[in-house]
């Protein structure tokens, strides 16, 4: 066997040691221990197996991804109990490890030696070369990937023996939700700087004020090779966590040609900022959420939107954007024939604002979105009508979120019989339309039961129980 999967089992301590023989598993090469019940009592059981492991080229026993990314569900079912450090005398010793998750545990200085030089095996006896990043004490030094998101690592675990830029071959560095802060970023940034082959960064609700701006752009400018960055803040960070630096400083966004994901959610951006944004030609995917945009009465936005024609995914979910502004919004989405996911969700725009969309749906450039989320969008039952008279459309269609908008069992019966013709519909969520027991059952007989292919259907919130018997 070469990889073994238990991610989000809940397994603790002795129920893992009982059910995993991990010596016969010696050939094992990716392991994924993440999102489960580890603790304190991992630090003999757990150690030991991993000891025996050293063909090992992945290892996660921080947060699940889930669809790549870390999310609430991942946060919430974390081994935060698991400490690192009582882990490093094996983790050292995997001299083929390639990633490291350790996303979620608790790290502190001790653990925080997995990234340091010292301590390391040496190989065949020999004592590191002088030149730096030479593979004679390998061992975690050379992983490639590093995710140490939520690890509460302040600036003062990083000492120069740890950030001393020897990991030469780094590629994916996420410290998201560490607490760095502006100290923890000023430790980190030679690290970094040193570390010119990174094609990712995750910085997301590191607790970054408006005096770590300068610092970000000395980072980002020395990151040549840069695709993927994270400055944003997620959505369920505490407040405490969150990033509110002035992202307007960071000019040196426009040279990264290369970038394809960008997420500066919740960083305060208004739709002025976003022409910064218009050389990055090969964006696929941008997070914007929980801005200022609005977007009425400028262009600015259509501007920069039209310019990224390579989109596949765009997040403009709450920024309070009304109807003028999603008319600007409408017209950029004409250039984007890439794009497979649209979230407008949050956003007040009411009744009014179907037209348009049903308008941008109509589109042959949507002819390849996968999914669209327009949860809490404030319409109606007449909304939910002017949106049903395009959604069939969406040919491609998999994935609909109208949840939390007052549709009302018309709307829904509407919404359903579109929903209908589109044969590669999966997923859908009517949660929050408080439609009781007669109008979800007018609903399902009106058509739902003749999407063949829907797996995921969500009503939460519907008023189910509400009908007498």
């Amino acid at each position: 066997m070469k990889s073994l999967k238990l991610s989000m089992n809940r397994l603790g301590d002795s129920k893992l040691q009982s059910l995993v023989p991990f010596d016969k598993l010696r050939a094992l090469t990716v392991l994924d221990l993440s999102s489960n019940k580890l603790g304190p009592d991992s630090k003999s059981s757990l150690a030991n197996a991993l000891q025996g492991l050293h063909s090992l080229k992945q290892l996660f026993l921080g947060m699940a991804l889930i669809n790549g990314e870390h999310t609430q569900e991942a946060f919430e079912t974390r081994s935060d109990g698991l400490k690192v450090a009582n882990l490093v005398p094996a983790l050292v010793m995997m001299k083929n490890l390639e990633l490291l998750d350790v996303s979620g545990l608790s790290m502190g200085p001790s653990g925080a030696r997995v990234l340091a030089w010292e301590n390391m095996p040496e190989k065949d006896g020999n004592s590191p070369a002088e030149g730096l990043g030479v593979p004679q004490r390998r061992g975690i030094s050379l992983s490639t990937r590093f995710y140490a998101s939520v690890c509460c690592l302040p600036g003062s675990c990083f000492g120069s023996t740890v950030m001393d830029g020897r990991l030469k071959m780094l590629t994916d560095l996420d410290f998201s939700l560490c607490k760095l802060g502006d100290s923890g970023l000023e430790a980190l940034e030679k690290f970094i700087v040193c570390n010119t082959k990174l094609t990712r960064l995750n910085l997301m609700s590191s607790q970054l004020t408006p005096r770590a701006a300068p610092r970000l752009n000395a980072v980002l400018s020395s990151l040549p090779d840069l695709q993927d960055l994270g400055l944003g803040s997620y959505p369920f960070a505490a407040v405490d966590d969150k990033n509110y630096f002035p992202v307007t400083e960071l000019h040196v966004l426009a040279n990264k040609k290369l970038m394809t994901k960008l997420d500066l959610s919740a960083l305060k951006i208004d739709s002025t900022f976003t022409t910064l944004l218009c050389p990055l030609a090969n964006l696929k995917s941008l997070n914007l959420s929980s801005n200022d945009l609005k977007c009425a009465g400028d262009l600015n936005l259509e501007t920069t939107l039209k310019s990224l024609t390579c989109l596949e995914l765009l997040d403009l979910s709450k920024n309070d954007i009304l109807l003028a502004g999603l008319a600007t919004v409408k017209d950029a989405l004409h250039f984007m024939t890439l794009l497979t996911s649209l979230n407008i969700s949050k956003n007040p725009l009411g009744d009014q604002a179907a037209a348009s969309i049903a308008a941008a749906l109509s589109s042959t450039a949507m002819h390849n979105l996968k999914s669209l989320n327009i949860s809490e969008i404030a319409i109606t039952t007449i909304g939910a009508k002017v949106i049903a008279s395009n959604l069939s459309c969406l040919i491609s269609l998999e994935c609909l979120n109208v949840s939390e908008n007052k549709v009302g069992c018309d709307g829904v019966k509407a919404l359903v019989n579109a929903l209908a013709k589109l044969k590669q519909l999966v997923s859908l969520d009517f949660s929050g339309a408080k439609l009781g027991e007669e109008g979800v059952a007018a609903a399902m007989a009106e058509g739902l039961g003749a999407v063949g292919r829907l797996t995921r259907l969500k009503l939460s919130g519907d008023e189910l129980g509400n009908s007498t018997d």
